[in-house]
């Protein structure tokens, strides 16, 4: 999850905004992160749009961006799209389809918004990368 537990799941939180911090200040000094995350985000029972998912997303690179004096550079990945199939858990996922092909444009602006975004490149899977100026990848 980005920045919400899942009101379904109360035995662990999963909210990145409360983990985040701890593993960055953990893992100091660094040079590159890399945040894709938002697919759990499309559960039904949590009725986010995809330019919510994608400002929750962005929230995690501004928690990135505070850690430090020399903040690390950042890869934004939007999550492939959610395909309609059999699934056993399908159910959870009602309307996510649709809502996963809205996100890549959200994830472009907030990255764009944020500073993260130079240049648009396909990634597997049609994700699509938004990339901080880093000509080696």
């Amino acid at each position: 999850m980005t920045a919400w537990d899942d009101p379904f799941e109360t035995s662990v939180s999963k909210c990145g905004l409360d983990h985040l911090p701890v593993v960055l200040e953990s893992q100091k000094p660094l040079d590159f992160v890399i945040i894709m995350l938002g697919t759990n985000d499309l559960k039904s029972h949590m009725n986010h749009s995809a330019t919510t998912i994608a400002h929750a997303v962005a929230a995690l690179v501004d928690v990135d961006a505070g850690t430090s004096h020399s903040s690390p550079e950042v890869l934004m990945i939007c999550p492939a799209a959610v395909s309609e199939g059999n699934c056993p858990f399908w159910h959870l996922f009602d309307g996510a389809p649709e809502k996963s092909r809205e996100m890549p444009t959200a994830y472009r602006e907030m990255a764009e918004d944020r500073g993260v975004a130079s240049r648009i490149r396909p990634w597997v899977g049609r994700r699509c990368v938004w990339k901080n100026q880093l000509e080696r990848w």
